[in-house]
């Protein structure tokens, strides 16, 4: 059989670059779309890892810092005050 009805992406979704290059670039035009406020808050509580990493090396100024380290990085530290 097959695929069903429920794997297919609704109408107007994009659908997703299956090779690293054009997710990157396809992240990066994501990226380009959203305003600083929106990227921070998706970095904060929807990027993956590999997301927050490419937003900052691009948008380096945007990173919250916590003792000179990137926010989601000084959440597992142990001495941070």
């Amino acid at each position: 059989m097959g695929g069903s009805v429920d794997s297919c992406p609704p109408p107007g979704w994009p659908v997703l670059p299956h090779d690293d290059a054009a997710r990157r670039d396809a992240f990066l035009a994501r990226l380009a779309r959203m305003t600083p406020e929106s990227r921070l808050a998706a970095a904060r509580y929807r990027f993956k890892p590999w997301e927050r990493r490419i937003w900052a090396r691009h948008y380096p100024e945007e990173v919250p810092l916590v003792n000179g380290e990137a926010e989601w990085i000084a959440l597992h530290l142990v001495d941070v005050e």
